[in-house]
């Protein structure tokens, strides 16, 4: 169960960090340049990175920046609630009725 836990926690944040790039590239970027698809998959890897010219990489790099900025604050508010929900929960095992 945890790991089909994790495996949806995993797809559901990929989405959101893929949604919230989207939503940030989607007219270009802050220095007027489009952004394709490749420019991403260059910015995420290491061996294709200098390939950006030096613009495009440093405005890929703060809204990559902003996005798991995004996403860290939808897990936090996540943990928040998970605190919250297991204080309401017993603190001591329940007891064995005798027949």
């Amino acid at each position: 169960m945890k790991s089909i836990a994790q495996t949806i926690g995993v797809a559901v944040f990929g989405v959101l960090i893929n949604m919230q790039i989207a939503a940030r590239t989607a007219k270009g970027t802050s220095s007027g340049a489009e952004v394709k698809q490749e420019d991403i998959n260059n910015l995420l890897s290491p061996e294709k990175v200098h390939l950006l010219p030096q613009q495009l990489w440093n405005d890929l790099k703060h809204v990559l920046g902003d996005s798991l900025h995004i996403l860290f604050i939808v897990m936090a508010v996540i943990s928040v609630i998970g605190v919250f929900s297991v204080l309401g929960l017993r603190n001591q095992a329940p007891e064995v009725k005798e027949e």
